[in-house]
C-alpha cells in the first residue's frame, strides 16, 4: 500500500488507505476529546457530523478535518462535528488493521438501557460522553463505509421523514429502509432520532468502500448538501478544496436519482460456523427465488423472493451478528 507523507492532502491520505493523524486536529473547543461545538447567536437547528464510530472507517475522518480546516461556521443554530471514537481510529492508524473497535461494537450500544449502564469498557465510557450532544441533535449525519465495494447507501431506519429528508438533501444512490440489527441499537436508531412525533432526523450514509478516495469525496459532498440545506454558508477555500482535491462541485452538481430498498430480512448468524457464499458486493440482486447465498451451520440460506437485493453481507460475522439484510426494490 502506497504511504501519505505528513503533508499529503485528504485525496492524497484516501488514495493511499490512511487517514490525518489525531494531533492534526485541533483541541475541543466544548471539553469534549474529538467534538467541536459551534453556534451562532442566531437560533436554529443543532446539527451533527459524526465519523469514526468504527476505528477503520476514514472517510468521514477526512472529512471533518476539512471542515475544521476550512473554519465552517453556522449562520444560525449549532453544528457539532464529533470523532465518535478515536480510540479505535488511533488503534487502526498505529496497527493498520481493521481495527472496529476496542472493546465493542460502537454501532449497537445506543439503547437507553445500554447506555446507563456501568461504563465498563472503551465504547461504553464514550457513548456516554457523546450522550449530551445526541439529546441536544436535530438532525444527524453519521459517516461510514463499507468492506465490499458498492454504492453510496443511506440506511434511513423506518421512519418516513427520514427518508424524505434523505431525498431532500439528495445524497446516496440507494436510500434503505431498514430496522437496524438483532445485537444492538445504531447511532441512527437513538430514541430521539426514532419518535412518532417529533421532527428530529438521523442518517447513516455509507459512503463506499474502506479506504477508497471517492468515499471521502461522497463524504464531503453529503456534509455541504446537508451544511447548504439550512443555509449555511460553504467557505470558498472548502469550495476549493473539492474542486482541486476531488475534482468535484460542492452542492451544485446535479443529484443521482435514488431508488429505495425496503428491508423484509435481516438474517443473524446462530452458529460459529458460517459461510458466506453469494457475490463479494455490497448490494446485489439475485433475480431467482431460492437461490443458495449462505450457510449458517447446517441452515442454508436462500433468497425469499425474486429480484431480492442483498445488502452488505459479512464475509465473516459471529453468532448474533448480522450476516447479510434482504431487500426488495421499493422505488
Amino acid at each position: 500500500m502506497p504511504m501519505a507523507s505528513e503533508n499529503s492532502s485528504a485525496a492524497d491520505r484516501a488514495a493511499a488507505g490512511t487517514g490525518p493523524a489525531l494531533g492534526d486536529f485541533p483541541p475541543t473547543n466544548c471539553g469534549t476529546p474529538y467534538v467541536w461545538r459551534f453556534d451562532s447567536p442566531a437560533p436554529g437547528p443543532v446539527l451533527m457530523i459524526s465519523a469514526a464510530v468504527h476505528g477503520n472507517e476514514v472517510c468521514g475522518v477526512h472529512a471533518i478535518k476539512t471542515l475544521l480546516d476550512c473554519a465552517i461556521t453556522p449562520q444560525t443554530g449549532t453544528i457539532i462535528l464529533a470523532l465518535a471514537n478515536p480510540d479505535a481510529y488511533a488503534a487502526h492508524l498505529a496497527r493498520g488493521g481493521v481495527n472496529r473497535y476496542v472493546d465493542q461494537d460502537m454501532n449497537r450500544l445506543w439503547a437507553d438501557d445500554m447506555l446507563a449502564q456501568p461504563a465498563g469498557d472503551c465504547e461504553t465510557r464514550r457513548c456516554q460522553d457523546l450522550l449530551p450532544f445526541l439529546q441536544a441533535t436535530d438532525f444527524l449525519l453519521d459517516l461510514h463505509s463499507m468492506t465490499l465495494e458498492g454504492p453510496p447507501l443511506v440506511l434511513t431506519g423506518l421512519m418516513p421523514r427520514a427518508r424524505q429528508f434523505a431525498e431532500q438533501l439528495c445524497i446516496g444512490d440507494y436510500l434503505i429502509a431498514d430496522p437496524g440489527h438483532a445485537a444492538g441499537r445504531r447511532m441512527r436508531d437513538f430514541g430521539r432520532f426514532c419518535g412518532p412525533n417529533a421532527h428530529h432526523t438521523a442518517l447513516l450514509l455509507e459512503c463506499g468502500q474502506h479506504q477508497s478516495h471517492s468515499a471521502v469525496a461522497v463524504a464531503l459532498r453529503a456534509c455541504l448538501r446537508l451544511l447548504g440545506f439550512f443555509g449555511h454558508k460553504i467557505p470558498e477555500k472548502l469550495e476549493k478544496t473539492m474542486q482541486e482535491q476531488f475534482h468535484l462541485g460542492a452542492v451544485k452538481d446535479p443529484p443521482v436519482p435514488q431508488q429505495v430498498v425496503t428491508i423484509t430480512d435481516t438474517i443473524t448468524v446462530r452458529t460459529d460456523n458460517y459461510r458466506y457464499l453469494g457475490p463479494k458486493k455490497a448490494l446485489h440482486t439475485v433475480t431467482e427465488t431460492g437461490t443458495l447465498i449462505a450457510r449458517d451451520g447446517d441452515r442454508a440460506i436462500t433468497t425469499p423472493y425474486p429480484d431480492c437485493i442483498l445488502l452488505m453481507p459479512a464475509l465473516q460475522a459471529s453468532p448474533g451478528q448480522t450476516a447479510v439484510r434482504l431487500g426488495r426494490l421499493s422505488r
